[in-house]
């Protein structure tokens, strides 16, 4: 989970960011994909949910002699901005 600050040119910096399971996202680093030009919003901020799945199964382990692929990986984003005002403060 991550809060960007969005700036003029539409580009987001992290302004805070937690992570389970993994690292954090550095406060004032580049936000690293795009974001949809529908969103975006200069000058409020932008809550970011990241998801990222690795799985390995039984299937997977079947299809592995065929695809050759042993881990599948999935990555999920979902971008939103605040419901009430135009920031989020992190407690």
């Amino acid at each position: 989970m991550s809060v960007l600050d969005i700036d003029a040119s539409g580009n987001g910096k992290v302004n805070w960011s937690r992570a389970f399971q993994t690292e954090a996202l550095a406060t004032g680093t580049a936000w690293p994909q795009t974001i949809p030009v529908g969103v975006v919003e200069s000058g409020v901020q932008m809550v970011v949910a990241r998801v990222d799945y690795k799985v390995k199964s039984t299937l997977t382990g079947l299809l592995e002699t065929l695809t050759g692929i042993e881990i599948y990986s999935f990555t999920g984003t979902a971008i939103s901005r605040p419901r009430v005002g135009d920031s989020v403060k992190v407690k």
